[in-house]
């Protein structure tokens, strides 16, 4: 459904229902009583299931910051191509006022306790994380539900968002990246969310109305389609008490989006924008990835071999033949369909030598295995920023929480990470590579007019 369906209990008149539970009655906005600064008594991550469905993962640790998220399935796919902007426009609106405290009021309380919240969006899943020092996360939380449970979406506010956002559309206009990436989408992805700007266009945001952001988050607010996280320094049985109280009301019987990808193209699709940049920018795009399909680390590892500074790419394009101001490789996942995608930043008087190498070195994959050396090189590189990551308490509450909403066990998110890379061999690249990258499903132009 979207802004054009009947009009839903969110947008009832009289304000008491203020747009983020789907129910007659909501409880009121959480007091400012309910604390979880008990000490940490357990390190070892666990998995809940609430009556409603509502699936909790607590990830306790001896650190100073608590992190939370919530996080569902919807993104881009959770609102049609005609209304494209929508869903990032949620994201920006659900800090700008909530539970009756108005965008400044509520920006100087999260300010006051040094914490960070916001809402986030993608291609399949929506998040709202909150992000907060120990000592003050009891009156974060209970902002964060306010923000999760009551977000007011104020007119006066979302005519500023969308000034931002209509801002931020002249600005793309000028990146050639950006250009190329939207029209490969649009061309393989016609009528489909994923083919429409995430940022909307001019006439979808003109056409944005608060009901319609109401709508989005009340079907999104569903306890079965919800995954919330904390990690870091938290009681987990007193912090799991308090969850039950905050989000054990919450109705279920959330229904995916009805949206299927189309075919891909017979032929080769071909787009060619004028710039008035001096550079040549030229975006290739093969199938890729779903969203945790087998394939998708396969996918990555096979970008990892072909970039960074010692990647085939960069090696043979830029440092052999001198084609190459900029270049890289990347994996866009989709829900039932995603993109690998290579670029090249060049001179426009070698476009067509920069494409054509671009391409082979690309297909290339699928005519050998991988040397172990380079497979060995990417795996460390990618195994080292998993690492990273896991050095953050904000982003250990992330993937855990990615990786139960996409059908993985949360708790058991460090070792899913890690063993998912190591799991990679040569022939699987090469396999994938040979069924893949044929055919080039889209070639993007970005030059001088």
């Amino acid at each position: 459904a979207d802004a054009s369906s009947p009009r839903s209990p969110l947008e009832a008149p009289d304000g008491a229902n203020r747009g983020g539970v789907p129910s007659a009655t909501p409880p009121p906005p959480v007091s400012r009583r309910l604390g979880v600064q008990a000490t940490t008594r357990s390190t070892t991550p666990t998995r809940h299931v609430l009556d409603n469905g509502l699936r909790v993962i607590l990830d306790p640790a001896n650190t100073d910051v608590v992190a939370v998220r919530v996080a569902g399935l919807g993104g881009l796919r959770a609102a049609p191509a005609s209304a494209s902007g929508r869903v990032a426009a949620w994201a920006r609106m659900l800090t700008r006022g909530a539970a009756g405290l108005d965008a400044h009021t509520f920006a100087d309380e999260v300010e006051s306790l040094g914490a960070g919240m916001s809402g986030m969006a993608g291609r399949s899943a929506q998040v709202v994380r909150g992000d907060f020092v120990r000592g003050n996360a009891d009156a974060g939380l209970e902002l964060f539900v306010d923000m999760l449970l009551h977000p007011d979406f104020p007119d006066e506010e979302l005519a500023l968002v969308r000034h931002d956002m209509l801002a931020a559309l002249d600005e793309q206009d000028d990146v050639p990246e950006l250009i190329a990436a939207e029209r490969l989408w649009a061309r393989l992805y016609p009528g489909h969310p994923y083919g429409a700007p995430a940022g909307g266009t001019r006439g979808t945001l003109g056409r944005l109305g608060v009901p319609a952001l109401r709508e989005l988050h009340a079907r999104w607010l569903r306890a079965d389609n919800l995954v919330v996280t904390v990690a870091g320094g938290f009681d987990p049985d007193l912090m799991l008490r308090k969850i039950r109280r905050w989000l054990g009301h919450l109705p279920g019987g959330w229904k995916a989006p009805a949206v299927v990808s189309p075919p891909p193209p017979r032929e080769t699709v071909r787009v060619r924008v004028g710039s008035d940049r001096e550079q040549a920018h030229v975006m290739v795009a093969w199938p890729g990835a779903r969203v945790a399909g087998p394939e998708q680390p396969v996918v990555e590892l096979a970008a990892g071999v072909l970039g960074g500074q010692g990647g085939r790419l960069f090696l043979q394009l830029r440092e052999e033949h001198g084609l190459a101001y900029s270049v890289g490789a990347h994996g866009e996942d989709g829900w039932d369909s995603g993109l690998f995608v290579g670029g090249i930043a060049t001179d426009p008087d070698r476009i067509n030598e920069a494409q054509a190498r671009l391409i082979a070195t690309v297909q290339a994959l699928a005519e050998g295995e991988v040397p172990a050396e380079e497979l060995e090189r990417a795996r460390a590189a990618q195994l080292g920023g998993i690492e990273a990551e896991l050095q953050a308490t904000s982003s250990r509450a992330a993937l855990a929480a990615l990786t139960e909403l996409y059908g993985s066990d949360g708790t058991a998110y460090r070792a899913l990470a890690r063993a998912r890379v190591e799991a990679v061999t040569a022939p699987q690249i090469r396999s994938w590579a040979a069924g893949a990258l044929v055919q080039p499903l889209a070639i993007a132009r970005v030059e001088p007019r």
